[in-house]
């Protein structure tokens, strides 16, 4: 299922969202946002609904032109997080130890 978040229109073979209408862009990114895949489930809920069919196990892609740089900025808020709970891990460490 391709997905998108804000400024999207249409449905169904009309959908525009992201960069779908990018001749340059030729790969998606699965979502991982699991805050986000509730909203996407619930809309897929609403397509099965509406067009009588069932999803068992869905895959939420969003298009995207360069997927290697939507994954490239997905490690570097990964890298920043990790970094400051490391920070914090150690401070407390050094406090408990003191």
């Amino acid at each position: 299922w391709a997905v998108g978040v804000d400024s999207c229109q249409g449905s169904g073979a009309e959908f525009r969202c992201g960069d779908v209408g990018d001749r340059r862009a030729y790969a998606g990114v699965r979502l991982l946002d699991s805050q986000d895949r509730a909203y996407y489930r619930l809309a897929l809920q609403q397509a099965e609904t509406t067009y009588g069919f069932r999803v068992a196990h869905p895959l939420f892609i969003h298009w995207t032109r360069d997927p290697i740089a939507a994954t490239g900025s997905l490690l570097e808020a990964v890298g920043r997080r990790l970094v400051w709970q490391g920070s914090i891990y150690a401070s407390v460490q050094a406090m408990l130890c003191a």
